[in-house]
């Protein structure tokens, strides 16, 4: 037995497909047995439409198999973007893309990410707080840019701002900005081009200035 269809199945497979016996797995799942020795386990959630099935065997018409099918690739999406998101944190968008490219089409994604979002699992929100915790250990960021790199992950700009309050509520965006203009420093950034690097970096016209002038009041010349 399998507890999906094959990924290249169609979804107008034979009306004369029979449903010979329906079991609640867990309150969770439920498994439709059909003719033929194949099972299908999926969520009641992704399959609704079937539950006008009172008896067996119950033969499918073409549209019923087709809803059977996509419920089965539903169930088959969100256990993909578990994988995912058991090896790390990721955005709702970024598990699309991720999707997508395994062939799943959004009639199928779009279900299992939102039921993953219902249960927890997917959460933009933890996922923005653990993007910028990581981005920190390797990078000196300022707001703008930071706030940037959260939207071109999907991360609603809501979502963004209030995960950067949190961050820089522990994290001095200045002490960032005095990080970053030490490594460009070391890197021999100087005048302009360092100006410019720091505005790329994210960090406010003002912070850039304050920063520059005070390291270079206690270091070398940085211009």
């Amino acid at each position: 037995m399998v507890n999906a269809v094959p990924a290249d199945a169609s979804s107008s497979a034979s009306v004369n497909i029979a449903v010979t016996a329906i079991e609640h797995t867990s309150s969770e799942t439920i498994k439709f047995i059909l003719s033929g020795d194949v099972s299908i386990v999926t969520r009641p959630c992704y399959c609704r439409e079937l539950f006008a099935i009172t008896g067996v065997p119950y033969f499918l018409t073409e549209n019923e198999t087709g809803v059977l099918y996509c419920a089965a690739r539903c169930f088959l999406a969100e256990k993909q973007a578990a994988l995912y998101l058991n090896r790390a944190e990721h955005s709702y968008y970024q598990l699309t893309l991720k999707l997508t490219k395994k062939g799943y089409t959004a009639q199928e994604y779009v279900p299992a990410l939102d039921y993953l979002v219902h249960t927890g699992v997917l959460d933009d929100a933890r996922f923005a707080g653990a993007w910028l915790y990581t981005r920190h250990l390797s990078k000196s960021e300022g707001y703008a840019r930071l706030f940037a790199e959260l939207r071109k992950r999907g991360v609603a700009a809501v979502t963004a701002k209030a995960a950067l309050a949190d961050f820089l509520s522990e994290t001095d965006e200045s002490m960032l900005c005095q990080e970053a203009l030490e490594k460009l420093l070391r890197k021999g950034y100087q005048g302009d081009k360092l100006f410019r690097a720091l505005q790329r970096k994210g960090f406010p016209f003002s912070m850039i200035k304050h920063c520059i002038a005070r390291l270079c009041g206690v270091q070398a010349d940085c211009s």
